[in-house]
């Protein structure tokens, strides 16, 4: 993966391991970690992914995250301060990637700012049983022989390349639906918005006053327990969710 962490999000019995295994296998187990993402944000959490090409784990809990924002700094190539037990502490710069499999999205509505920027989203929608006519019980095995292996590199170069040329990942419209499912999950204001029946009231509506938008979001927020984003935010994300549908409306592909 070039410049973004995958999520793998799926019902169960939908390979998720054999796919972690494949990738594993394939970087070597020696340059691999699966450290949870709830447990990088620990005081030694993250000492665990250095010098290591892959950091995966195939099936994460659902999970709340209260602060982003070593996350984000891990998958931006920024520099973190990393601790060790019974060694000092230093600066250090990941530059491996990610891959998270889940049933649930993870839920980042504490700190959202900035995640979705971050991340591919596929979905594995087969689920596979053992009455099915092809299903092969030793497919980790043999995804894992030499010719498999080989096989593997030489997909991993032509992907290689595609991602160079066009500069990141094709979205598609599945992609795209799944990336707007994780953006309403975690984000209270766009889950408000899709709430609404009538969304042209955040063009003729104030934002501000007992009887304005950030009022109704509020109050929307206190009945499903979640925490208000301040006002500013809430105005920003607005003025940017007419913004992007203006230019949609206009062709300007945003």
């Amino acid at each position: 993966l070039v410049g973004s962490e995958m999520c793998i999000r799926d019902s169960p019995s939908s390979a998720k391991s054999t796919l972690s295994t494949m990738v594993r296998r394939f970087c070597g187990e020696e340059n691999v970690s699966s450290i949870e993402l709830e447990d990088l944000g620990k005081r030694f959490g993250a000492a665990g992914i250095v010098n290591k090409t892959l950091n995966i784990v195939p099936d994460i809990k659902k999970t709340k995250l209260f602060a982003s924002g070593l996350f984000k700094a891990l998958v931006g190539g920024d520099a973190v301060r990393i601790e060790q037990k019974y060694r000092e502490a230093f600066d250090y710069v990941f530059t491996g990637k990610m891959i998270f499999g889940m049933n649930l999205f993870p839920d980042f509505s504490a700190d959202f700012e900035g995640i979705e920027r971050r991340l591919v989203i596929l979905k594995f929608e087969r689920v596979y049983k053992p009455t099915d006519p092809d299903y092969n019980p030793n497919i980790d095995d043999d995804l894992s022989t030499n010719e498999a292996m080989s096989a593997l590199l030489n997909r991993a170069i032509s992907g290689y390349k595609s991602l160079i040329q066009n500069k990141g990942f094709l979205e598609t419209q599945k992609s795209k639906q799944q990336m707007a499912a994780f953006v309403s999950e975690n984000d209270s204001v766009v889950a408000w918005v899709e709430s609404l029946d009538d969304v042209g009231i955040l063009e003729r509506e104030p934002i501000s006053g007992p009887e304005g938008l950030y009022k109704a979001y509020e109050t929307r927020c206190n009945t499903t327990g979640e925490r208000a984003k301040d006002q500013k935010d809430f105005t920003r994300i607005i003025n940017c969710l007419l913004y992007t549908s203006d230019a949609a409306d206009e062709g300007l592909g945003v």
